[in-house]
Order: C-alpha cells, then sequence, then structure tokens
C-alpha cells in the first residue's frame, strides 16, 4: 500500500461504506489473480480468451461502474483514452471517457474511469478493432451479452466460477454478483 497509496485510501472507504475489512478486500483480489492465471493456463482458447475479457473487465466496472448492458453495448468508437497528469499509479495514468448506449436504462451518458490501461489490454489483444466492433466480443467478434459475465461468476460459462474459485461467500458471507461492482465503484 506504501506504493498504491489511491488503492489504500478506496479500501478503507470501502471497510468504512461496507464493512469489508481490508485484509478481505486484499484476499479477493489476491483470489481472483490465481483464478486468472489457472484460466490463462488452459490449452482451450476461448477459455483464456473469456477469463482474459472477465478480468479487465472486473476492474473496468470497479473504477468505472458500468451497468452490465453499459459495458455489453460498448463499441471502440465510444471509448476515448486520455493521459492523466500527476497520476500517483501506474495503473491510473491512462483515463477513459466513456459514452454508454442510448438505449440503456439511464440513456446516453459520459461516465470516466482511471481504468483506461484495461481498454487498452483488450484493445491490444483483440482482433476486432474497428470503430464499430464491440469492445467484449468472442472470438469471432460476437457481442458479449451481460449473462455473459454472470456466468463466469457463477461457474456456468467458459471458465471455472470465479466465485466459487475465490471462496467469496465464505469470506464475505455474501453472494457476490457482477451488479456488487457498481457498490465498490460508488464507495
Amino acid at each position: 500500500f506504501s506504493e498504491k497509496y489511491l488503492w489504500y485510501k478506496h479500501a478503507k472507504k470501502v471497510e468504512k461504506d461496507w464493512g469489508v475489512p481490508i485484509y478481505i478486500q486484499l484476499a479477493i483480489i489476491k483470489r481472483e489473480s490465481d483464478w486468472y492465471a489457472l484460466e490463462q493456463n488452459s490449452e482451450d482458447q476461448e477459455r483464456v480468451w473469456h477469463s482474459f475479457l472477465a478480468h479487465q473487465l472486473i476492474r473496468i466496472c470497479a473504477c468505472s461502474g458500468l451497468r452490465p448492458k453499459e459495458w455489453s453495448l460498448l463499441k471502440w468508437k465510444d471509448v476515448n483514452l486520455f493521459d492523466i497528469e500527476n497520476a500517483v499509479d501506474e495503473y491510473e495514468k491512462l483515463g477513459a471517457e466513456i459514452t454508454t448506449d442510448p438505449s440503456t436504462k439511464t440513456g446516453q451518458r459520459q461516465a470516466y474511469c482511471t481504468g483506461g490501461i484495461y481498454f487498452q489490454n483488450i484493445y491490444e489483444k483483440t482482433k476486432f478493432k474497428g470503430k464499430n466492433d464491440w469492445i467484449f466480443a468472442d472470438l469471432e467478434g460476437k457481442r458479449l451479452e451481460p449473462d455473459w459475465f454472470s456466468d463466469i461468476f457463477n461457474g456456468s460459462g467458459k471458465c471455472n466460477g470465479l466465485m466459487d474459485f475465490t471462496d467469496q461467500y465464505k469470506l464475505t458471507g455474501k453472494h457476490l454478483v457482477p451488479y456488487c461492482l457498481r457498490h465498490f465503484y460508488a464507495s
């Protein structure tokens, strides 16, 4: 935390607002990273791609507050990356201005996040880089629906279940769903 001051600041706020101790938050991050590393070692390229996208999406949602349909409908034309001056953390040096689709719950709106690096990570690995290509797409370029992310969380998708693997219920006593990332952002 001495190198990641903002992480500590946010972790303290989550602890205060939601009652989740910092050590539990660190355990969740560690276990999610272990889950990701395991999934990336699969010989199934579809599984590797889906876990990569989920890993990036967790971070995007946690720092932007995007709703499931909002991230699902994002195309490359909807995201503008920009440098953040005086950023303390390496992962917060690139920001993202996001324009959501007008068909979403709140209609078209601007969202901002410090997680531009996660959009950049996806852009560098995807084959679909056109301005009208979906950001969250399968290996064929087909848009991934919000249920795709829920399936990864609960284990009925292409990857091992993130919640089972990370023992989230044992750690927090709560059944977490992807929408909880909006609450993390709100904290």
